[in-house]
């Protein structure tokens, strides 16, 4: 196949640095990535140091809190899960009271109704009009 030239353009060489065009070879590709990993890392902890002394820096906490649930822990919320709608202070006064005789006394009625939220077994079903 042959393609016909009507016209050159000269290519300026110097003006790719000017545009920030940099020529990298593979593993020098390689080797300033892992080299700009590791400041970050640097960077990261140095930043979650300087934030532990003030406490203005909340940067080193958790966006999202993941909790594990016992076995017993299950037993005692079961019966909740049942309930169409959160069930009444009585309740779930009761079932904190439960679970603090067990053991647990980190649980409160807001625990227990994102529990209740998230493991009921009518929040998949389509509500009635």
């Amino acid at each position: 196949m042959h393609q016909d030239v009507y016209k050159t353009e000269i290519w300026v060489v110097k003006g790719r640095h000017a545009h920030d065009i940099v020529v990298y070879k593979f593993q020098n590709l390689q080797t300033e990535k892992q080299k700009q990993k590791n400041i970050r890392k640097r960077a990261i902890t140095t930043v979650a140091d300087n934030g532990n002394g003030n406490g203005n820096n909340n940067n080193d906490e958790p966006k999202q809190q993941y909790r594990v649930i016992s076995e017993n822990e299950q037993k005692i919320l079961g019966p909740i899960i049942l309930y169409k709608v959160f069930p009444d202070e009585n309740i779930i006064n009761d079932i904190i009271q439960q679970l603090n005789n067990v053991g647990y006394t980190d649980w409160n009625s807001s625990r227990i109704k994102k529990y209740w939220s998230n493991h009921n077994i009518f929040r998949h079903s389509k509500k009635q009009k």
